[in-house]
């Protein structure tokens, strides 16, 4: 860790400011950092501290612009949990509201970036969406929430759960949501098209849809989100670039889907474009007027 809480600091604990559905973890807001509770039933309790040490000293290694590091730990109210540093700007739904011109395409390539990071340390995050994206100080994307994380070189999963593994419907790939298999590298590129595609539209994946029936919708009718042609037209040719990476991540079959690298190289290639000049360049209109 690049950073250390002294044992002995007064550190002033607030109010809880987030709490899961189920109340499975609680983050509360500290002086300086953000402690992320995780009772025993989401992650793991104090009878696996020997083992979870190994695997979060594995985490505590991982450094990189686009990824929230791990501070600390320690333990709050008979459970492990930890530190990370608070983000003022809020998570990627909440700053693009409030910072609309923001580039888009940048946005995304860092996003990218940071899932790449991931996967090389052979880390899959398992629950990447919008709200799990915050953003620093600099505007910069960093990923966090890694209550669903695992490590694929070992044995320890973060998502063990007595109910089952956790998940975002909207943000899911379909063989997930079956039950075939359970969070992987290729389901967290299934996950990085519907960021993205969250990131340029301002909006949840599958919008006009409810939860309940997205299981069917997805898996079923094996449908992927409809193209927004007010903000990725059919006549941009960068536009139609990036309407195939997001389709190529939301491959049904797995094996289809690009790598984090492949995506991210992408991403780099449509820059500097932004959501406004994605019908700026755009294909020449064929001449109606021809003698």
């Amino acid at each position: 860790m690049a950073a250390s809480i002294s044992p002995h600091r007064l550190i002033y604990l607030c109010a809880p400011i987030i709490q899961s559905l189920l109340a499975a973890w609680v983050i509360y807001l500290l002086v300086d950092f953000v402690l992320e509770h995780a009772l025993p039933s989401k992650c793991f309790g104090l009878t696996a501290n020997q083992r979870a040490a190994r695997e979060i000293h594995t985490w505590s290694k991982c450094q990189h612009p686009n990824v929230v590091e791990l501070i600390g730990l320690t333990v709050f109210r008979e459970c492990l949990a930890m530190v990370s540093e608070w983000e003022d700007n809020g998570n990627m739904p909440h700053y693009l509201s409030r910072n609309p011109t923001v580039n888009r395409c940048e946005l995304s390539k860092s996003i990218c970036a940071g899932v790449l990071y991931l996967h090389s340390m052979d880390i899959v995050h398992g629950d990447l969406k919008g709200a799990n994206v915050l953003i620093d100080r600099n505007g910069a994307p960093r990923l966090t929430d890694f209550g669903c994380a695992s490590f694929l070189s070992t044995t320890l999963h973060f998502t063990q759960t007595n109910t089952g593994p956790s998940y975002s419907v909207r943000w899911t790939a379909p063989e997930i949501l079956r039950g075939k298999t359970g969070h992987t590298k290729e389901g967290d590129i299934y996950a990085l098209g519907m960021t993205i595609l969250e990131a340029f539209t301002t909006e949840v994946p599958f919008s006009s849809r409810s939860e309940i029936s997205l299981y069917r919708h997805i898996v079923d009718r094996k449908k992927t989100p409809p193209r927004p042609e007010s903000i990725i037209p059919e006549r941009s040719v960068l536009g139609n670039v990036l309407w195939a990476i997001l389709m190529s991540c939301w491959s049904y079959n797995p094996a289809g889907r690009p790598t984090a690298q492949a995506v991210h190289t992408l991403a780099s290639q449509m820059l500097p474009l932004s959501p406004e000049l994605l019908d700026v360049i755009a294909e020449e209109p064929e001449d109606d007027n021809d003698d």
